[in-house]
């Protein structure tokens, strides 16, 4: 990236350039197990994206919520003074308010699902059917506790996941198929 943007400011395109550097999910190593999709844990649920104009943003401007790649068009082309279409699932995250959504979450290598929403991880192993619910809290996932009040909310997570898992099968079956007949 940093030669990215000495190229750019050698080449004075810096100040009209929107630059966007965005990955997938990391991999779990904190924690036991390690590797990819074995896990939830932060390294797994963060996904960095950066975006950044010196023309554009102020230096240092920061969006703390919780974002889904679908969120990176639809604020580009706010950028630009693009309305982004109505059909479009993702929010412009530099609106005056950008408002906060949950987001199903599989991992179908360890049968975990869950829900992120609004500063809580809900997640339920598939195979046992245990539940847990945590705040998150930085970088740590700090258990939710039956004396907390939103311990109450694990029911409505639970359906919101049950909800979302035959959805994530498909897809999943579906992206099997299309790679077995050659289709990428």
């Amino acid at each position: 990236i940093g030669t990215l943007v000495h190229f750019l400011r050698v080449q004075q395109l810096d100040e009209r350039t929107i630059v966007i550097a965005v990955s997938a999910h990391g991999e779990t190593t904190s924690n036991w197990p390690i590797g990819h999709g074995v896990a939830l844990t932060m390294e797994e649920l963060r996904v960095p994206w950066i975006l950044t104009s010196p023309k554009l943003l102020r230096a240092g401007e920061k969006f703390t919520g919780y974002t889904h790649h679908l969120d990176i068009a639809p604020t580009i082309l706010t950028l630009l003074n693009i309305a982004a279409p109505d059909e479009w699932m993702g929010r412009n995250l530099f609106a005056a308010s950008a408002p906060p959504r949950a987001f199903p979450i599989e991992i179908e290598q360890s049968s975990l699902a869950g829900v992120i929403d609004n500063g809580l991880l809900y997640s339920i192993d598939r195979k046992s059917g245990q539940d847990k619910l945590f705040q998150i809290a930085g970088d740590d996932l700090l258990a939710v506790t039956p004396l907390d009040a939103n311990y109450r909310l694990i029911p409505a997570y639970r359906h919101r996941s049950s909800l979302y898992e035959p959805w994530a099968a498909w897809r999943h079956y579906t992206r099997a198929q299309a790679t077995t007949n050659g289709a990428h």
